[in-house]
């Protein structure tokens, strides 16, 4: 009995792992055509991964998921590429394609707003291309909820506020990048991390 569940427990995993090389690769196919930046077509994918782990992709078609992925990458970074254009080159429905993609928004908490303009989700997910701890996710947080209510964040864009605030959680919790690689992540410049990373110091009293 011990075997025969571990043998199954092999075939899922076997059977997960296929799911995640086919999505990937479908997912760069896709970026590929679509001539996306990287820094989308890995945002999609690290989506794509969370999917996998959460089950959403069981009884959905691979290619359905992947242009979901991507669609929604592009509007997390306001990259100009439509559901049209991204069901053509998927060569999926694009009604398909959008009930995958309400799915996938309402499992991840997401709403088209918020996809635009909360610095929370930016920091989810540059603390994981970082690799940081989540002491340093959980206290890039606290800064960001004490920003908030010191009324700075208004106005600012939520990747180069999520940023730099990363940034200075790194710096607190001695788990330090540069400046260059969380700019590189976020697909910003350094210039706007510095200039973000001086105001939020300032303001919120910060010795690093």
């Amino acid at each position: 009995m011990v075997r025969e569940k571990i043998h199954r427990l092999k075939r899922l995993d076997s059977f997960g792992n296929k799911t995640e090389k086919l999505g990937v690769e479908e997912i760069s196919r896709i970026s590929s055509q679509l001539c996306l930046p990287k820094h989308v077509e890995r945002e999609a994918v690290r989506i794509y991964r969370k999917l996998i782990k959460s089950g959403v992709t069981k009884g959905r078609s691979i290619e359905s998921v992947a242009a979901a992925c991507i669609y929604i990458s592009c509007r997390l970074y306001k990259v100009p590429r439509t559901l049209d254009e991204i069901a053509k080159v998927a060569k999926e429905d694009k009604k398909v394609i959008a009930r995958v993609y309400r799915l996938v928004v309402k499992k991840l908490g997401l709403s088209s707003k918020d996809m635009l303009i909360r610095p929370e989700y930016y920091i989810d997910k540059f603390a994981d291309e970082l690799e940081v701890s989540e002491r340093v996710k959980r206290r890039a947080l606290r800064l960001l909820n004490e920003a908030k209510d010191k009324g700075i964040t208004s106005g600012k864009n939520p990747l180069g506020l999520a940023a730099s605030i990363l940034y200075i959680a790194s710096l607190l919790e001695g788990e330090r990048r540069t400046q260059k690689e969380i700019a590189r992540v976020a697909g910003i410049t350094e210039v706007t991390i510095r200039n973000r990373y001086k105001e939020l110091v300032k303001e919120l009293r910060i010795r690093v």
